[in-house]
């Protein structure tokens, strides 16, 4: 396929322009719906969790309080990008909001938050799995 190509039609120069906007806009709607739908699933995880699945710290009450409290904060405020510097950022998984048992392997989907009481104001979507095709 050339650089011109219409990913949605098929042809050089885009034979249908009004309708392959459309159908841009819709896959856009779709991924933004879908979006929405994976955080409010995310932060009703948050608030039914309170970090208690945290694998990597053993965190006493308090800081699963805090860090739940950071993560909700963190997601009305919009904060969700963590630093680009480190390629993982320390963080604490504060809730899985889904996982699944394949047939050939798991699937798993978290939202996490950056570790650190000044520092680390983010949180994240994250997924994770182990399943072959």
């Amino acid at each position: 396929m050339n650089d011109n190509t219409c990913i949605y039609c098929g042809s050089e120069p885009c034979a249908e322009p009004e309708r392959c906007a459309q159908l841009e806009a819709e896959l856009d709607q779709s991924l933004r719906d879908e979006q929405r739908r994976e955080l409010r699933d995310a932060v009703w995880a948050t608030v039914r969790q309170w970090c208690c699945i945290e694998g990597n710290r053993r965190l006493n009450l308090l800081e699963r309080v805090f860090y739940t409290l950071k993560c909700l904060v963190c997601v009305l405020l919009r904060r969700n990008s963590p630093p680009s510097e480190p390629r993982y950022p320390p963080s604490i998984e504060v809730a899985q909001h889904h996982y699944a048992k394949l047939y050939a392997g798991w699937e798993s989907k978290q939202i996490i938050v950056g570790y650190g009481v000044f520092r680390g104001w983010w949180y994240m979507l994250e997924s994770d799995g182990d399943w072959w095709m």
